[in-house]
Parts: structure tokens; C-alpha cells; sequence
């Protein structure tokens, strides 16, 4: 492979990464003031329309396996994207990205049980490594509570942890599909038909009356839904085969710490130093075990949003 191509594939990967940061601040500063049932709803229904095309394109192609199996991921990644939103609400976003971290570490457990990978004695020992950075993270904050050096979120991080054991699931749904047939865009279609289904039903039993639906609302949709949910990860989906899945997770995990700067930074949210510190051993676990180049990761690497 000529190395220019490689860096112009790693420029737009970087370029994909950068785009997607501000995606949970976005998020924090929508839901504020919106059911986000009613926003997980639109923005998801708005992803559908985008892929749909596609979807009736193909239609030819879907069988009742991987049919099944694309509902399964939508079911999946409606429980990820609830939580994750419902976590940031209750919480900080930069909180909910750190302890999200360890999405990558529950993946590789699925992939072992679900798909049948084996895990390297490398993979094993970046396991461990995020482990302890997400038990830093999680733990200390209760150990110092009472000194009031930090805050801790009990509900936020409960809903964080759901949406950390479910979005793996989605993917590996998603990845199963695709192997049965189904183009990714039909299942990226029918999955996301999915997801505003269920947030329609949870809008309706628990909707907010005093949404506010005006110029910022349908901005943040946008750039949630289209931006982040389509173009960013379609750039980091094109950019994973020409310049290796360790580089992609690299990129993905930089996008991670850059929403947490922007969370910082912008909405005024605080870092603590066991945030910093548990997200750096994180981050060196996530890098261990992205050596190990799994198929499954490169599927995890093109499709993470929500």
C-alpha cells in the first residue's frame, strides 16, 4: 500500500474523529431542555430516511435470518442509545464518556462467547488494564465522597454500564446480519427504524409537554443523526481497511478525550483527576488490545454511534 493513500485515509479517519467529538456535549445541552425520548426518536427516524433508498434498493436480499437478526440490533441499540442519552441528563457528559470506555473490553468478552474469537494473552492483559482504569474511575469518587472532592452519579452510572454491555450486542447483531447478506445500509435502515419505534413508545407513556422544539433542537438532530451518526462513522468505516484497526481505535478512543475537553471546556463541567487517571489506564488497555485485530473490531471501529 503507497504510504500517500495511507495518510489520506488516516487524515480522514482523524477528520471523522474530530467531527463526532462534540457529539455528548450536543447531547447535554439538547436534552436539557428536551424529552430525550422525543430526540432519540427524530434523530433515529432521520437516519432511517437517509438509508432507506438503500434499504428498498436491496430489499431482495434480506432473508428471515438475517431479518432477525437486524431487528435483534435494533432492539439492542435502542437500549444504548435510551441510556446513554437518559445517563448524560442525570449526569456530566464528560462522566458517561469515560465510563463508556469500557465498551470496547465488553465487546472483545461477547466476541469471545457469541462469535468465538479467541483472546490473546495480550487482549487478556489489555482487559485487566481497562478494568482497573473503569473501577478508578467508578469506586474513588464513593471513597471520597464525603470529603466532597467529586461527584458521583448512582443512576447515571447504572444507565452507563447498560448502555456499555448493550451496544456491543448491537454491533455483533449488526456484524451477524451483514454475514447472513444483509447490506450494512439495510441494516442500518431497519435498526434504526427500531430505535424510533421503541423511543416513540416511550414518549408517548412518559412525553415532556414543555419540549422545546425550535432552531437548536432540529440542529442538534442534524448533527447527531446525519453528521455523527452517518457521515463521521462512514468516513471512519472507509478508513479502517486502508489503514489498520489499531490506528482506527487509536483515532476513536482521541475523539473520547477530545469530548471530554469539550465538555470541559465548554460546558463548564469539572475533571477529576481520577477521571484523567482512569481514563489514561483505559485508554492503555483499549491500546493493547487493539493489536489483536479482530474482525469484530473493525466491525465495532466503522459502526460506534449512538
Amino acid at each position: 500500500m503507497k504510504k500517500p493513500r495511507s495518510y489520506k485515509w488516516f487524515l480522514l479517519a482523524l477528520l471523522s474523529a474530530v467531527i463526532a467529538a462534540p457529539n455528548s456535549a450536543v447531547l447535554k445541552f439538547t436534552v436539557n431542555s428536551v424529552d430525550p425520548n422525543f430526540f432519540n426518536l427524530t434523530r433515529h427516524f432521520m437516519i432511517f430516511l437517509a438509508v432507506l433508498p438503500f434499504l428498498v434498493k436491496n430489499f431482495k436480499k434480506l432473508n428471515k435470518r438475517g431479518l432477525s437478526l437486524s431487528v435483534a440490533a435494533g432492539f439492542f441499540l435502542a437500549t444504548a442509545t435510551v441510556t446513554y442519552v437518559d445517563a448524560i441528563r442525570l449526569s456530566e457528559a464528560s462522566y458517561v464518556s469515560v465510563v463508556t470506555l469500557l465498551t470496547p473490553v465488553v465487546l472483545i468478552i461477547y466476541s469471545a462467547k457469541l462469535v468465538k474469537e479467541k483472546i490473546t494473552k495480550k487482549a487478556m492483559a489489555g482487559i485487566m488494564v481497562s478494568a482497573i482504569g473503569a473501577t478508578l474511575i467508578v469506586l474513588l469518587p464513593i471513597a471520597l465522597k464525603q470529603q466532597g472532592g467529586f461527584d458521583f452519579y448512582p443512576m447515571a452510572t447504572l444507565l452507563s454500564l447498560i448502555n456499555v454491555f448493550s451496544f456491543p450486542l448491537a454491533v455483533i447483531s449488526m456484524r451477524k446480519a451483514n454475514e447472513e447478506g444483509v447490506p450494512i445500509a439495510s441494516v442500518v435502515a431497519i435498526s434504526s427504524f427500531i430505535v424510533a419505534m421503541v423511543c416513540l413508545a416511550l414518549f408517548l407513556v412518559e412525553g415532556m409537554p414543555s419540549s422545546t422544539i425550535d432552531g437548536n433542537f432540529w440542529g442538534a438532530v442534524v448533527f447527531s443523526g446525519l453528521v455523527v451518526g452517518l457521515l463521521a462513522r462512514s468516513l471512519n468505516s472507509l478508513a479502517y481497511r486502508f489503514i489498520g484497526v489499531a490506528t482506527i481505535g487509536a483515532l476513536g478512543y482521541l475523539e473520547t478525550f477530545i469530548a471530554i475537553l469539550i465538555s470541559v471546556f465548554a460546558l463548564g463541567e469539572t475533571l477529576a483527576v481520577s477521571t484523567v487517571l482512569g481514563g489514561f489506564l483505559i485508554l492503555a488497555g483499549v491500546y493493547i488490545i487493539e493489536h489483536h485485530k479482530s474482525n469484530c473490531h473493525k466491525f465495532f471501529c466503522a459502526l460506534k454511534h449512538h
